[in-house]
């Protein structure tokens, strides 16, 4: 057992064990106390005087002896009976001591030599000599310090500049943002972030864009010119611009690695990639230039010196061009000639099949030509001089027509024709001038009508369905820049020739009856009534009615259920099969149900025009066109009570014609449906006299042209 365990009294009060007498502890030998109060003594083994005590102090104190004479007062003696344990306590001894001995004890970091194990480094130095101080803390005077800013990371330093260590904002505890370091080379956290990345939202001032939520930014507003998908980065702090594109070729516009695009070939031209002309393109993928309307000059000269004479009257010289490989973009060409009143002269070119006039009788009596034929001129020859035509002139006819010539190769013809007598002259040297490119320079659509062009969209020439023996309307294919006949209708024409017509039924196919359309309640009362009474007045179309393939705007209405261009003629009896010479009048004529028919059962004649779209019925070829609608309300064959309905929808974009009837006394046995031009050159029945028809009451006949039949 411990001393201070067995005396208790040790540990609370150290000062107190110093003064008093301390016990032996353990096998001291020491004098111990008995059970009945005596003390055994004697002698001690050393030698000593038993009445000399040893008092051993706590381990802070040191070994004092006590004199014998130096007693207290008998009477202050304390009762035998109540002695205390002598105790010597030799576990703890005294560990205390002074700076400066040399042993590193207590508080101290140090003492002398002895530095616990420290040094420089120990303390955040790179090195060094540490000491100790002589109160017993370390001295650091001799150690070496890091010195911060000098590139590399020392001793205590965190980082140096942008060598972070491999450390980041995340390393650090933060959800992202910017790590940076002090001055004095410590981690700067200022820039770090806390935020919830990846909650589709942008919030605080640190997320500029969150999953989905991209703040209204594009791949167009952060420089993609192309477009495509941006994205957010993982850690919220930058876009993800993976799919966007940088540059859209084809837009005309050079962008991101582009060579060039389209027509923008930046500062590029023919004559800097080694041509002598032309005009520079660029590949479809933007890639590199497209050469291959370069061009490379050719100039081929003859010098005859032959005479100009109304003796002879065409001066002819050719030139021959050299075997070429590619495509002639363009023309020009030079003369020398000296001749008086060039007026009396007459230049072209032939070439390739085509003849290019030059010039035709100008400037009068001024003398000479020197000059350059050249489309890009500005003006045509000023005339005066001499000479008469001089510098660069404009031809009289475009050079266009040789423009794309695929092959140069061959003979090039000039004709001088002299008009005149009394001048003549001589052709001293002209020059046919070319620039060959490798690709065709042919644009169909630039309204210019080149070489193997036959028109463009707005030069048709004179040109017409007429030419290949028909009507309808020519026009021109902006794909290749040939003439486009599938408007024209080749077939036989009206006016003396028979005109086809088809005719369908409603109980068949290719008619539909839309019922009678009765527009009396809308259209104008015309002043025609009684029987077979003409109307004074014609109706005038707002367009007019191709009729036998000529337009015709005015019509006279007829109670007989017919319409004429003239007002003459009643015409009682219907006339068949067409063309058959009327009964009276004249006029072309278009028998809607043509019979002897009256108003004096309170019958009516009415028209209305409709607009497209409006139009109760539409066109059985062209749909929903305009239309004008001949109504005859009520009417009845003469000397009947009867009365009986027709409407007659005539359709002026097609020539198309539909007669609708119903409830008519004895259908169609005794009534002419069909058309005649005046004269009865010409006609078409579609029913004639016929009660064979399934609908014989009621029902509908169309009348369709070829015009409308063909693919206009």
């Amino acid at each position: 057992m411990n001393c201070k365990d067995r005396f208790p009294f040790l540990k609370a009060a150290p000062v107190l064990a110093a003064l008093a007498l301390t016990p032996a502890c353990g096998d001291d030998g020491a004098v111990t106390s008995t059970t009945d109060g005596e003390t055994t003594g004697g002698e001690t083994e050393d030698g000593t005087d038993p009445t000399a005590a040893t008092v051993t102090a706590s381990a802070t104190l040191s070994t004092t002896t006590v004199d014998p004479s130096d007693t207290e007062d008998p009477s202050d003696t304390e009762d035998p009976s109540d002695t205390e344990d002598t105790v010597t306590d030799t576990d703890d001894t005294d560990t205390g001591g002074e700076c400066g001995d040399g042993v590193l004890d207590g508080d101290e970091e140090c003492d002398g030599d002895d530095l616990g194990g420290a040094d420089c480094a120990s303390e955040g130095f790179l090195g060094g000599d540490l000491a100790c101080n002589d109160d017993c803390t370390l001295d650091t005077s001799a150690c070496t310090a890091a010195e911060c800013g000098d590139g590399m990371i020392e001793g205590d330093e965190e980082c140096e500049g942008d060598d972070l260590g491999d450390e980041t904002c995340i390393s650090q505890g933060f959800d992202g943002g910017d790590l940076a370091c002090s001055d004095e080379c410590g981690f700067d956290i200022t820039g770090c972030v806390s935020f919830e990345c990846g909650n589709d939202s942008v919030r605080g001032d640190k997320e500029i864009c969150d999953g989905t939520d991209l703040a209204g930014e594009t791949c167009e507003s952060q420089g993609f010119a192309g477009g495509g998908e941006l994205g957010c980065a993982d850690n919220c702090m930058e876009f993800d611009t993976t799919n966007c594109v940088a540059a859209v070729c084809g837009n005309d516009t050079i962008e991101g690695d582009e060579v060039c695009d389209g027509t923008d070939v930046g500062a590029e031209t023919c004559e800097t990639q080694g041509f002598d002309g032309g005009t520079l393109g660029c590949a479809d993928d933007c890639s590199g230039y497209d050469t291959s309307l370069c061009t490379t000059a050719l100039t081929v000269c003859n010098t005859p010196a032959s005479g100009i004479s109304d003796a002879n009257p065409t001066t002819t010289d050719i030139i021959t061009i050299p075997a070429t490989t590619g495509f002639v973009s363009d023309i020009n060409v030079t003369l020398d000639a000296a001749h008086t009143f060039v007026g009396d002269l007459d230049i072209a070119l032939s070439a390739g099949g085509e003849v290019i006039i030059l010039q035709d009788t100008i400037c009068g009596a001024d003398d000479d030509i020197d000059a350059r034929y050249d489309d890009s001129a500005a003006a045509a020859p000023a005339c005066g001089g001499p000479p008469a035509v001089a510098g660069d002139v404009l031809p009289l006819e475009s050079f266009a027509p040789l423009t794309g010539l695929p092959d140069a190769t061959g003979a090039w013809q000039i004709d001088i024709t002299d008009n005149g007598g009394g001048d003549d002259g001589t052709l001293n040297e002209w020059c046919v001038e070319l620039q060959i490119s490798e690709g065709d320079p042919v644009v169909c659509g630039d309204d210019v009508i080149n070489f193997g062009e036959e028109c463009e969209a707005s030069l048709l020439g004179d040109a017409s369905c007429a030419d290949l023996g028909g009507f309808g309307d020519i026009a021109c294919d902006p794909v290749d820049c040939t003439f486009d006949t599938s408007g024209c209708c080749i077939g036989d024409v009206g006016g003396g020739i028979d005109f086809e017509y088809a005719a369908f039924f409603s109980d068949g196919l290719g008619c539909a009856d839309p019922g009678i359309i009765d527009i009396s309640a809308t259209g104008t009362l015309l002043d025609a009534t009684g029987n077979c009474g003409m109307s004074t007045t014609p109706v005038t179309l707002p367009t007019a009615f191709p009729f036998f393939g000529v337009d015709t705007t005015d019509w006279f209405v007829n109670t007989c259920a017919f319409l004429s261009t003239e007002a003459t003629g009643g015409d009682f009896s219907n006339d068949c099969p067409l063309p058959s010479g009327p009964s009276t009048g004249t006029g072309d004529r278009i028998y809607a149900l043509h019979d002897d028919i009256d108003t004096d059962q309170g019958g009516a004649v009415y028209y209305e025009h409709f607009d497209a779209g409006a139009c109760p019925r539409d066109s059985d070829t062209m749909g929903a066109v305009q239309c004008d609608v001949f109504f005859w309300d009520g009417i009845n064959p003469w000397n009947q009570a009867t009365t009986f309905d027709v409407s007659l929808i005539l359709y002026p974009d097609t020539g198309e014609l539909v007669t609708v009837y119903d409830d008519a006394n004895g259908g169609l046995a005794s009534k002419t449906v069909g058309l005649q031009t005046d004269g009865a050159t010409d006609g078409f029945t579609a029913a004639c006299n016929d009660g064979t028809f399934t609908t014989v009451n009621d029902g509908a006949i169309c009348m369709t042209p070829e015009t409308a039949m063909c693919p206009i």
